[in-house]
């Protein structure tokens, strides 16, 4: 068996309002009607606040894809140590990790963040690496099948780290995947302690599912350009997000006791996931209170709505945590509490 023990999140320090970038981003351009229409988006994404690990996001305007990729490299382990740092029981399983899994989309190189959290923190050498690249939003469950995986034999202990700065691949473009992913992703990072041993666990895996749509490539893409990575978004998403979930995740388990985290990959998404799951904006609160005060921050997002579960003391039997990405794939894992 496998177990959660610990989730923990953090941001940057540098916080957007909508409102600033939106004024930031439209006046790129002197067309009154791109102006209009990114202030609508704006206004429809449902964010209030996003972070950054930059203070000054004109300095992306220009940048080619070496530049975001060395911005990435000086900021990730930063941030992921940080976030490791918040981590309540990290004293005690310190010296204990027996296997590090990082996440990451938006930035790479070799040798990679492992080996900087690996040094940072004096984890020893010959711990177990593997890293989850380029899977977009969904891959923080895939962090969590893996580990659940690593964790089915005795006295493993996993380090998970997700760390995504979306906002390095900021376009200056006005064409519609552009204005919808610029007003849409933000930076962040999330970690997670797993567990072979029940000690101090919160949770515990009890299934999972992965769902591949197929004929649905096109419908979101993320690709490498010289002006940094591109996002490829279909207004047609949440329509294939329906038709993804409308066959039962767990044909064993009763909707009746499970909490559902759906990943907010934008406000349109998590309502096409409400309506076909049958649930009300109380049942997906944390999913629509991420989103407002964070944006979709990719892979972490979905722990960022696990944490938040964790603090709840009235709650379900189980959890239900679901996140889309390229492919389209839809990504699950249901967890049962201890």
């Amino acid at each position: 068996m496998s177990y959660i023990l610990d989730i923990s999140s953090k941001v940057p320090q540098h916080r957007f309002s909508q409102d600033e970038f939106g004024y930031f981003y439209k006046n790129l351009t002197k067309d009154p009607v791109i102006q209009r229409q990114a202030q609508f988006i704006g206004k429809r994404s449902k964010i209030n606040t996003r972070y950054s690990v930059l203070d000054n996001l004109e300095d992306l305007v220009s940048a080619d894809t070496e530049s975001r990729l060395q911005l990435y490299k000086e900021n990730a382990p930063k941030l992921a140590l940080d976030c490791i740092s918040e981590l309540s029981l990290w004293s005690e399983y310190r010296n204990k990790i027996t296997d590090i899994i990082t996440v990451s989309c938006t930035g790479m190189y070799a040798p990679g963040l492992e080996f900087d959290l690996i040094n940072a923190l004096e984890l020893p050498i010959d711990i177990k690496r593997s890293n989850i690249h380029f899977m977009g939003c969904y891959a923080g469950i895939t962090a969590l099948r893996l580990a659940s995986d690593i964790c089915k034999s005795p006295n493993r202990n996993v380090l998970i780290i997700s760390v995504e700065l979306c906002t390095l691949h900021f376009q200056k473009s006005f064409i519609p995947d552009y204005l919808y992913s610029n007003y849409l992703f933000a930076d962040g990072a999330a970690a997670v302690l797993m567990s072979s041993e029940k000690k101090n666990a919160k949770l515990k895996v009890a299934d999972s599912v992965s769902r591949y749509a197929k004929g649905t490539e096109d419908q979101m893409s993320w690709n490498i350009s010289n002006e940094g990575f591109l996002m490829g978004l279909s207004q047609d998403i949440p329509k294939h997000i329906k038709s993804i979930l409308s066959t039962k995740l767990y044909p064993n388990e009763q909707n009746g006791n499970i909490s559902w985290a759906v990943h907010p990959g934008g406000v349109q998404i998590v309502k096409a996931a409400a309506e076909v799951l049958e649930l009300s904006y109380q049942d997906l609160k944390h999913s629509y209170e991420v989103l407002r005060e964070y944006g979709n921050m990719s892979s972490p997002t979905i722990l960022f709505i696990l944490e938040r579960f964790l603090k709840e003391e009235d709650h379900q039997d189980k959890i239900s945590a679901c996140a889309f990405g390229p492919g389209l794939t839809l990504e699950s894992v249901l967890l049962e509490y201890v």
